[in-house]
């Protein structure tokens, strides 16, 4: 249960800054941060719906 990993830099780009600015931006959009849970969430169970092919990376949030 403990985490392992906090943030990924890849070629100078922080997975952690990406997704801070994306969730800033659409909560000042005009969304909530209830909506944004709700959005997450949705495209969580959508992506472990999806079938992944035989080898493919697991595509879930």
């Amino acid at each position: 249960g403990d985490w392992k990993v906090y943030d990924v830099l890849i070629e100078g780009i922080s997975l952690l800054q990406n997704y801070r600015t994306s969730f800033t931006n659409q909560i000042g959009e005009g969304g909530s941060l209830d909506e944004l849970i709700a959005d997450l969430t949705k495209r969580n169970d959508t992506a472990h719906k999806e079938p992944i092919a035989e080898g493919a990376p697991d595509k879930g949030l």
